[in-house]
């Protein structure tokens, strides 16, 4: 079974996974290294302290990745759910390219990528387009070029999270939130009977592990259900999965959640899919769902 380097550079450090895909869509972490970032050297996907994030791509290019698969997490990437009918490739290309000039957002030079969804309700499939600036990546790619890792391609963070989440069976039919921690960035996401239908970039403004802290957690999921309630309305969200809190934070956040709202709060990491190799007895899989996502193949 072939083997894949995944890196995601995230707000508080560089985070790389080598994966492989067994049988049963079973994945196997094989290794996994954590470079911390000086604070403010990645906010929110753009990287802003060059010589940090070069030094941390320099150590894990010495202990072996030479080459990589890049998983790009932004607030800056516009996204759009389009029903596209049941078609060639590049039929549906024609389609993205026209539905990036709908918008409401302004590109100067556009790049994006999409991923199938579910069939639509009125014929043709559903697609979540995610669009970027090709400046945006392209910083990401000489960065790389000039540490000397190889790019073997470049991942969008909700896609490799929709992937992760059709290869959780725990997750079937279900409707539910994933929300994703990461300094003072989050990053929240909603499913309806287990389909990507939402995601939003926010900021806490509190120090982690303060009361303040956890009431911010608390109103961001008051406003996640508030907003599915009226979108969706016969879809009520019944757990809240969250990745990248540590034991403290997830002892005060959980029980107020689940007595205030009435919905299951809880670390995800459960996937039955997912194997450790024996020597990673200290990994959190809740802190690598990102490049997780990622190595799943479709």
């Amino acid at each position: 079974m072939a083997k894949e380097n995944i890196i995601h550079l995230g707000n508080n450090g560089l985070s790389l996974i080598q994966t492989e895909n067994g049988s049963g869509n079973k994945i196997k972490i094989n290794e996994y290294r954590y470079i911390p970032f000086e604070e403010g050297t990645i906010i929110n996907g753009v990287i802003t302290n060059i010589d940090n994030a070069r030094e941390a791509l320099t150590d894990i290019k010495k202990i072996g990745a030479k080459s990589a698969t890049l998983v790009v997490d932004s607030g800056k990437e516009a996204r759009k759910i389009c029903v596209v009918p049941s078609t060639k490739t590049k039929n549906i290309e024609r389609i993205c390219a026209n539905e990036i000039k709908l918008l409401n957002e302004e590109f100067e030079n556009p790049i994006y990528d999409y991923i199938y969804i579910d069939s639509a309700k009125t014929g043709g499939n559903k697609i979540l387009l995610s669009v970027i600036e090709k400046e945006f990546i392209q910083t990401y790619v000489e960065l790389f070029e000039e540490v000397g890792i190889k790019l073997n391609r470049i991942d969008m963070s909700t896609n490799a999270l929709i992937k992760l989440t059709e290869n959780t069976k725990e997750f079937s039919k279900k409707n539910y939130a994933i929300v994703l921690v990461d300094g003072n960035g989050v990053s929240s996401l909603i499913f309806n009977d287990n389909k990507f239908v939402f995601r939003n970039f926010s900021r806490i403004t509190a120090m982690p592990k303060t009361d303040a802290y956890i009431d911010e957690l608390v109103a961001l999921i008051i406003q996640l259900r508030q907003f599915n309630q009226t979108q969706y309305i016969e879809k009520e969200i019944e757990a809240v999965y969250f990745g990248g809190l540590d034991d403290f934070e997830e002892e005060a956040l959980f029980p107020i959640i689940k007595e205030t709202l009435n919905i299951k709060a809880q670390r995800y990491e459960f996937n039955k899919n997912i194997v450790l190799s024996k020597k990673l007895t200290n990994f959190a899989i809740h802190r690598n769902l990102i490049a997780i996502g990622s190595s799943v193949k479709r």
